[in-house]
């Protein structure tokens, strides 16, 4: 990935949550694939890359994510 992603964090697929990220202002967001991967990139620099499967949602990021479930 080109950039060291210190934070992963695996959610159930189907599960209700919510993160907070940087401010969408700047962002750029890419799509991989059949859009099961996408990668953001935030004006501070921090990034989120996360990648969809069969069962899971994979977080991966530069930044500590503050994730709620509800």
């Amino acid at each position: 990935m080109g950039k060291e992603f210190p934070y992963h964090y695996r959610l159930e697929k189907g599960s209700q949550f919510k993160y907070e990220t940087p401010s969408a202002k700047g962002r750029n967001i890419e799509t991989f694939g059949n859009a099961s991967a996408s990668r953001t990139t935030f004006a501070n620099g921090d990034e989120l890359f996360q990648i969809i499967s069969k069962d899971y949602i994979d977080l991966f990021s530069t930044f500590e994510l503050k994730i709620e479930s509800y």
